[in-house]
C-alpha cells in the first residue's frame, strides 16, 4: 500500500493527541507508512490543505468559527477523492454530515475502539480491487449494465420505471416492475420507501416522518407504514458498510 497522508483537525488538544496516537499506533502495527499531521483549528487546516493532498481526514464536528461539516465541504470541493471521518459525541449530527459523503462517523467517548475499526476498514477497502456491483437492464433493442453505486433512486410511473443516475439530468425509462428491481437491488443496499420509490441508501441525507431527502437535494415521499423499517434498514446498512460507526 502506498504511503498514507492523514490529517486530524480538532480544537481540543487532548483529544487531538489521543486521536493521532491511536492512528499512528495502529499503522505501525500494520507496518503501513504514513504521515499524520494535526491541526488545532479549521483555519490552519484549510490553509495547509492547499499544499498537501491528504487522502484521509479526521474532523471534529463542533469547532468555533468553521464547524467540521462546513470544513468537510470545502475539502471535498478542493479534492473530491479525500475521505472524511467525522468525530463527535453527538449522534444526532449523523444525518447533517451526509452532505459531505463521509467515510465514517465515530464518537469521542469510544474513539479508540471505533477509530481502530474504521481505519482498518479504510485500509482494507484501499487494498481491495473489487469491481463495483452492476445490474443488467434489458430494454427494447438491447441491454445495458449499470453500476449500482451510481443509481440514486428509482421512481415508479405506471408501466414504466425511471432510473435516476447520479450526474445525469434525465433518467433511464424502462418497462420493468418495481418488484423485479427490488429483488435485484435489495441485497446491494437499496430500500423500498414507498410503493413508487426505491432509494440507494448511500445517497440518503435525511429521513423525516413523511419524506426522505437525498444528497442530490431530491425529496421523496416516505410511506407512513415504512418509516420505522426504513430507518432501521438504513442504520443497519450504514453499520454493515462502515459508512457510519455508532457502536
Amino acid at each position: 500500500m502506498n504511503k498514507l497522508t492523514i490529517a486530524v483537525c480538532d480544537d481540543d488538544e487532548t483529544a487531538l493527541i489521543a486521536i493521532r496516537g491511536t492512528i499512528v499506533g495502529l499503522l505501525e502495527k500494520l507496518k503501513i507508512p504514513a504521515t499524520v499531521d494535526t491541526f488545532t483549528s479549521p483555519e490552519l487546516f484549510d490553509k495547509a490543505f492547499d499544499g498537501v493532498n491528504y487522502g484521509l481526514v479526521f474532523l471534529d464536528i463542533e469547532m468555533p468559527k468553521l464547524n467540521g461539516i462546513d470544513l468537510g465541504q470545502k475539502i471535498k470541493e478542493k479534492n473530491s477523492t479525500a475521505e472524511i471521518i467525522f468525530i463527535s459525541n453527538r449522534e444526532n449530527l449523523v444525518f447533517d454530515t451526509f452532505k459531505v459523503h463521509p467515510f465514517g462517523f465515530v464518537r469521542k467517548s469510544r474513539f479508540i475502539k471505533d477509530l481502530s475499526e474504521v481505519l482498518r476498514l479504510y485500509i482494507d477497502m484501499h487494498n481491495a480491487t473489487a469491481i463495483p456491483e452492476t445490474i443488467t437492464i434489458k430494454y427494447h433493442g438491447g441491454e445495458t449494465k449499470i453500476a449500482c453505486n451510481d443509481i440514486t433512486h428509482i421512481e415508479g410511473a405506471r408501466d414504466y420505471q425511471h432510473i435516476y443516475i447520479n450526474g445525469k439530468a434525465e433518467p433511464l425509462r424502462l418497462r420493468e416492475s418495481m418488484d423485479t428491481f427490488m429483488k435485484q437491488l435489495e441485497p446491494l443496499g437499496f430500500i423500498r420507501i414507498h410503493k413508487g420509490y426505491i432509494v440507494n441508501f448511500r445517497y440518503i441525507r435525511r429521513i423525516d416522518n413523511t419524506s426522505v431527502t437525498l444528497t442530490t437535494n431530491v425529496e421523496l415521499p416516505l410511506a407512513r407504514r415504512l418509516v420505522d423499517v426504513t430507518r432501521a434498514k438504513y442504520m443497519q446498512l450504514c453499520r454493515a458498510s462502515g459508512t457510519v460507526r455508532l457502536n
